[in-house]
């Protein structure tokens, strides 16, 4: 309601797969999650009905993980376009660490591009948890007011 009242507007639900999950070997969702699923799916078609004709909210899910949403929330007049947004590769990973370690001192034997390369598989977020990890973790290996991510410190996470 308040999505279609300020419209234009964008609703976004993460982790998806939390609040839509597959019923995984007769596993029977429990009353509250079919609540909250039947829910979920009476305001996402509410919102789509309502909103129809001028398409003024837009309804955005993510998940990483795709094959444990109950495909009925996929289903025509809900969630039923997707896109699917893979690992970043060594470029991008590149310009994730660039962007998150623009404002520290780098020791002078921290290799960016090794780093890149020996992330693989790494998101975003895990390149965020990489370096703010190394920052708590300074404190424990190095001078506390030294503010350097140390090749010491990224081979021990």
């Amino acid at each position: 309601e308040k999505a279609i009242k300020s419209a234009p507007s964008v609703l976004f639900i993460d982790d998806l797969e939390v609040i839509a999950p597959k019923m995984i070997d007769n596993y029977s969702k429990s009353e509250c999650e079919k609540q909250i699923f039947s829910e979920l799916i009476y305001r996402i078609e509410s919102v789509n009905k309502t909103d129809l004709k001028t398409k003024r909210v837009l309804i955005i899910g993510s998940t990483s993980e795709i094959d444990q949403l109950d495909d009925s929330i996929l289903l025509t007049g809900r969630l039923d376009n997707s896109i699917e947004i893979d690992f970043p590769d060594e470029v991008g990973r590149h310009e994730i660490l660039n962007i998150l370690t623009k404002n520290m001192k780098l020791h002078k034997d921290v290799n960016i591009e090794a780093i890149s390369k020996d992330s693989r598989g790494c998101v975003a977020s895990d390149i965020h948890q990489i370096c703010s990890k190394q920052l708590e973790m300074l404190f424990d290996y190095e001078n506390p007011i030294n503010p350097f991510l140390s090749p010491k410190i990224i081979s021990d996470l």
